[in-house]
């Protein structure tokens, strides 16, 4: 299933692709590395009855721009603070999944007056998070690509992807200590993300909820039931 028709807002130096629907208080999802939007369809859907959902794909993923400039996790969180100046939300609910999560918690950091609540989706804040063996493959993918980057602008981006991956976000314990707005945290049974990082994630900000749910890995967790459940529960 895929989300309705795309709109295009232009900030800074590209322009960006978003799916919005419904009134109310903003909740916008931001979605994982390599994915766009079209995997937080179930979730867009039951929430659209009660809020205004945005759903924003990252520059180079789904229908939006790639840009010119490498891609880190803070100039993805800058993207996103840009859209919704520029759309003038404020007090808005983030829903963020596995890189988006990463970029919700770069957005806290950054400029957490835009935030009221925070949903954090198999997520991590430092690179040695995730688990060794998935970053030896990246690093691997990442030098096989290399020479091909330099001719072909679609591999470049893709390695521009994977460096999101095994590059660290310049996010610590004492950032996420001092969010001090609501946080949910959830991981997977079988997630990509160490089980220890996860619960040293929750440690470190202040009065968060975590939830690990069962039965699931990093790739499917967004689709499980539980998730909309416990998200519904959270943020009302």
């Amino acid at each position: 299933m895929e989300l309705d028709d795309s709109k295009q807002l232009n900030i800074d130096d590209i322009t960006l692709s978003y799916h919005e629907k419904g009134k109310g208080d903003v909740l916008l999802f931001l979605h994982g590395n390599s994915l766009d939007s079209d995997i937080f369809v179930n979730m867009y859907e039951y929430f659209a009855e009660k809020y205004k959902v945005v759903a924003v794909d990252s520059r180079g993923h789904g229908s939006s721009e790639p840009g010119e400039v490498p891609y880190s996790i803070d100039l993805f969180a800058d993207d996103i603070i840009s859209f919704c100046l520029k759309k003038k939300f404020s007090n808005i609910r983030i829903v963020g999944y596995s890189d988006g999560a990463n970029i919700a918690l770069m957005i806290a950091k950054k400029y957490p007056q835009l935030i009221d609540k925070l949903v954090i989706i198999s997520g991590n804040y430092k690179v040695e998070g995730v688990k060794k063996w998935l970053r030896n493959i990246l690093k691997f993918l990442i030098i096989l690509l290399i020479p091909f980057s330099k001719h072909f602008n679609s591999i470049k981006t893709q390695k521009w992807k994977y460096d999101l991956m095994v590059d660290d976000m310049g996010i610590s314990e004492s950032d996420l200590k001092k969010i001090i707005k609501p946080t949910l945290v959830l991981c997977a049974e079988n997630d990509l993300i160490y089980e220890e990082h996860t619960f040293n994630m929750h440690r470190n900000i202040k009065g968060s909820f975590l939830k690990m749910i069962k039965k699931t890995n990093h790739f499917n967790i967004v689709y499980n039931d539980q998730i909309i459940k416990i998200t519904d529960e959270f943020l009302n």
